[in-house]
């Protein structure tokens, strides 16, 4: 289970290396996340609160879907089917 590098509601906290690491980049090397297709990098810098709260589209900032996630955060259904973010769930 991977946790948001940033605690809902603290704007100034500083999100943990590992999880800047595990966001900063598009391709999983550790197995945490899906390999993405093209998918742009996520700055956890310019994330809004939604976004940061798992609200709002990490790439959009549409309406995300629970089923969508992306390390703690989620995509909306169309970013999710643009670059290859998998269903929660379907690999089971």
């Amino acid at each position: 289970m991977v946790v948001p590098a940033t605690p809902v509601g603290d704007d100034h906290a500083e999100p943990t290396a590992s999880a800047r690491r595990l966001l900063m980049t598009t391709r999983s090397t550790n197995g945490h996340l899906p390999p993405l297709v093209g998918a742009p990098t996520i700055n956890l810098d310019a994330l809004t609160d939604r976004q940061r709260a798992g609200t709002s589209c990490v790439w959009c900032a549409g309406t995300a879907s629970p089923r969508y996630p992306v390390g703690g955060l989620r995509a909306c259904e169309c970013c999710a089917a643009m670059y290859g973010v998998p269903a929660a769930g379907a690999d089971q």
